[in-house]
């Protein structure tokens, strides 16, 4: 099993954030251009909703973000609800002394913010629901239109081996725990050695089925010619899935993901074949 170094066990919670500016579905990518427009302004109809929830790869506690925006000329503008309109999240799953529903008052982030946060205790296979209530923030049939029901499946957990030596000419072989479920696994790799080609920089991107496996070539990633010593690599695996948002709304998605982060030490050169 790979090796958690300090600095990585830091960044393991902000492994699904790192998604955001990288592939994440561009809905979740909040570009808010200057002061949050008033909510009783906007209908439902016309809200933006952005609902994430990340989690590690073998936890239930789950973190719960919801943003809200407004389509206008020259960009997107947060949303600043009224008081009076309150989201909240219903967690509903199954265990062998019968169904079991918690329901979680989603809070601002805090005082005057435009986001709602929230912890919740999600465990695999459990439906997330997530409601906005407006009903009694405004006597306009419009705005007060309530969007109860986003919902989302909370995918499975899974372990992850990754090589911790990683040389020139190596086939490597990523494994974890398939999903049953289908989809995808996205994998990205990063390290001060690396090249990469995106356009503004961040890690080096795979993608490949959620089946347990994936083999690549080191050559095949973008090393830096001129970082002779090698350096530590990180690799983060994101197992993501999206929901059905309520159709009140006007656009947005809702995603869960779960991610894990492993460290491996990438040397430029050629490793030890035994011979």
């Amino acid at each position: 099993m790979g090796k958690h170094t300090d600095a990585i066990a830091r960044r393991r919670a902000v492994a699904a954030g790192r998604y955001l500016a990288g592939s994440w579905p561009a809905l979740l990518v909040l570009v808010a251009c200057g002061k949050p427009i008033d909510g009783a302004k906007v209908p439902t109809a016309e809200l933006q909703a952005s609902i994430h929830l990340g989690a590690d790869a073998s936890s239930r506690a789950t973190d719960l973000s919801v943003r809200f925006t407004y389509e206008e000329k020259g960009g997107s503008r947060a949303v600043l609800l009224r008081d009076a309109d309150t989201v909240r999240a219903t967690v509903r799953y199954e265990t062998v002394d019968g169904p079991v529903e918690d329901v979680v008052d989603v809070a601002r982030a805090y005082e005057g913010s435009v986001g709602y946060e929230a912890e919740l205790d999600v465990p695999s296979g459990a439906q997330v629901e997530v409601s906005l209530d407006r009903s009694r923030s405004s006597r306009d049939l419009d705005v007060g239109v309530s969007a109860p029901s986003s919902t989302v499946t909370m995918p499975e957990t899974f372990e992850v081996i990754v090589p911790e030596a990683w040389y020139v000419g190596d086939s490597i072989e990523l494994q974890w725990s398939a999903a049953t479920d289908g989809g995808d696994m996205e994998i990205d790799v990063d390290g001060d050695c690396l090249r990469n080609p995106l356009i503004g920089g961040g890690p080096f991107p795979l993608e490949t089925e959620d089946d347990g496996s994936y083999f690549f070539e080191v050559d095949r990633l973008p090393w830096d010619d001129e970082a002779t010593e090698g350096c530590e690599v990180e690799v983060s695996f994101r197992r993501v899935r999206s929901g059905t948002l309520d159709p009140a709304y006007g656009g947005g998605g809702i995603y869960v993901a779960r991610s894990a982060v492993l460290a491996a030490q990438y040397t430029a050169a050629v490793g030890d074949t035994g011979g």
